[in-house]
């Protein structure tokens, strides 16, 4: 129990220093998640799906829409390998918007990692991205050119169960995620974002979670003199063996 109530301390002074950042554009968003982790006949292999409905203003209007389908290699229990597609859509938001839609092709590649430290599992997730970002060629933003990117991305988690607040059904999920872009046409933001998360979840059905949860994104514009502080909350749903691993 003291372990735990460190653990919170630790990511609330996290948590307190992103949002203390400098900034000129904060906004209060509201994603609604869905993640899935499906093995193929109980073979290592295992579908992937995740499908984010991202919402600005309180949930007033667009942010982002992705939709991102891969698949898992599970090397052991502490090991797994991911390979996947992403699409995504960027709306208009904030008050330094984006001037039009713009639309992004990704694949990825990752691995993750568990390792007991103090008593408890962290999962180290290393994500190599392949971005092809959408710039629009006209002033009406119906042709686009993409320009091609890297981004790299890492993110620490750990989930605790909160026996204390009712049995091993609930749960404390915690993690920190640093992107970085890589590119020749990164100029002033190769620091992309980070993103620091805590949340608690239900275990409903046996591979079943639902989670409600509150995410600081800190997010460097491309021009590099604009920084957005995103006040997220977070609803998510997720399913397979095992659920909710993924975020």
């Amino acid at each position: 129990m003291n372990q735990c109530r460190l653990l919170i301390l630790i990511f609330t002074i996290t948590l307190g220093a992103q949002s203390a950042r400098g900034g000129g554009d904060h906004n209060a968003s509201l994603w609604l998640n869905y993640f899935g982790d499906h093995p193929i006949q109980n073979s290592p292999w295992q579908i992937h799906l995740d499908t984010q409905i991202r919402r600005a203003d309180y949930g007033r209007q667009w942010q982002q829409f992705l939709i991102q389908p891969g698949i898992n290699y599970e090397i052991n229990d502490r090991v797994k390998l991911g390979l996947g597609y992403g699409y995504m859509e960027t709306d208009p938001y904030g008050d330094h918007p984006v001037p039009f839609e713009l639309p992004e092709h990704r694949i990825y590649e990752q691995i993750s990692v568990d390792t007991p430290l103090w008593g408890q599992n962290w999962q180290h997730r290393f994500r190599w991205e392949q971005r092809f970002l959408g710039t629009p060629t006209s002033l009406t933003a119906t042709d686009y050119r993409f320009r091609f990117e890297n981004r790299f991305r890492y993110r620490l988690q750990t989930i605790m169960s909160m026996r204390c607040l009712g049995g091993s059904e609930i749960y404390l999920r915690l993690y920190d995620e640093v992107f970085v872009n890589v590119g020749s046409d990164v100029a002033h933001n190769h620091f992309d974002q980070n993103r620091a998360y805590i949340g608690i979840g239900k275990r409903i059905r046996k591979h079943i979670k639902c989670e409600f949860g509150f995410m600081e994104q800190t997010l460097q514009q491309r021009s590099g003199s604009v920084w957005e502080n995103n006040h997220t909350l977070i609803f998510s749903l997720s399913s397979g063996q095992p659920a909710g691993n993924e975020f």
